[in-house]
């Protein structure tokens, strides 16, 4: 019987997947607690979707949810307490007037750069001479998500 913190496939130690999941996760809450987020008055979850119309301006809440990995109803309420601070505006599609078109304001603009000028400090700080690391996390978390969409019932894990 082979040890259970082995896959079959190459001998990968599925604690070291335990080890990143779980590093992954501490870093993610102390990440929620950044005070670039406080001083700008917005939480993690608006940064993201001000990140993502920063990308891609004039969205739906569609295209804003997939991008952000969340639900609809999820969004609807991004997007009207950014709409509050006045970080967006929200206008009807010319294309298709079922639709809402959400824009970044020149405010949330502001918010945005604020925030990810502080953001560039930390991440400066922690990869100090190790440019590639963050990139070659992210290549690691994209293959383990394809791998966790590709395997029936969303699991990483072989049953």
């Amino acid at each position: 019987m082979a040890d259970a913190n082995n896959n079959a496939q190459g001998g990968a130690n599925v604690s070291d997947l335990f080890s990143v999941v779980s590093s992954i996760s501490r870093f993610w809450v102390g990440f929620t607690k950044h005070a670039a987020f406080a001083r700008c008055h917005i939480s993690l979850s608006e940064w993201m979707a001000l990140s993502a119309l920063g990308e891609k301006d004039g969205v739906s809440n569609t295209l804003l949810a997939r991008s952000l990995g969340g639900t609809g109803q999820r969004v609807n309420q991004l997007v009207r307490a950014l709409e509050e601070k006045k970080l967006i505006s929200t206008s009807q599609s010319t294309e298709d007037r079922r639709q809402i078109k959400i824009t970044i304001t020149d405010d949330g603009r502001k918010v945005l750069g604020s925030v990810n000028s502080e953001l560039k400090i930390l991440l400066e700080e922690v990869y100090k001479n190790r440019e590639r690391a963050l990139p070659g996390m992210a290549r690691q978390m994209r293959y383990l998500m394809r791998l966790q969409q590709k395997r029936p019932g969303g699991d990483v894990l072989p049953a």
